[in-house]
């Protein structure tokens, strides 16, 4: 199995270096580069790397590489559809969506490890100083991070929606790169 697996990897890989860079990380670039600045500098950010890590398991590509990039990428998604917002807000906004990224799948092993991963979000981050606004933000996108399951929706609230769309669209992008 684990060679089928790691055969597996290595075709998809040959496939994937024969295509183009997706347009995402040339149209976004500015984007990205602001959420790997703050992925490497914010004090919270760094903290949280530390605080989640034993929590992440990197079997079939889903571990802490994969977090690091969902996390970077659902910031980069909250600048780019956050136009609408004061700037101070949406870089608040990709605060939380690094947050977020970072703890998405901390249950990943589990079933319903979405809302399991949020329940687990919550108490991280409960000695975080963000205020409970926050903190339930960051829970509530990783609660429906797996989105179009039978009475689960993306949150009704703009702030709340962006960031779990983000989160939900960073994660599916590595879908394909990440698992194989």
């Amino acid at each position: 199995m684990i060679e089928t697996l790691k055969d597996l990897r290595r075709q998809a890989r040959r496939m994937a270096s024969l295509q183009p860079i997706p347009a995402f990380y040339m149209d976004c670039a500015v984007e990205l580069q602001f959420a790997w600045d703050m992925f490497f500098d914010h004090p919270l950010i760094l903290r949280l790397q530390e605080d989640c890590l034993p929590f992440l398991y990197d079997d079939y590509g889903h571990g802490v590489e994969h977090s690091k990039k969902v996390a970077q990428e659902a910031c980069a998604l909250v600048l780019v559809e956050g136009t609408a917002l004061p700037p101070e807000d949406s870089r608040h906004l990709g605060l939380l969506a690094q947050f977020a990224g970072l703890l998405h799948d901390t249950c990943r092993l589990e079933p319903h490890h979405a809302e399991k991963g949020a329940d687990l979000a919550r108490m991280i981050l409960k000695d975080y100083p963000i205020s409970d606004r926050d903190r339930e933000l960051a829970a509530q996108a990783i609660a429906v991070h797996e989105a179009f399951r039978p009475g689960q929706g993306l949150p009704e609230e703009p702030r709340a929606r962006l960031l779990a769309g983000a989160l939900h669209d960073a994660d599916k992008f590595r879908w394909g790169p990440d698992n194989f």
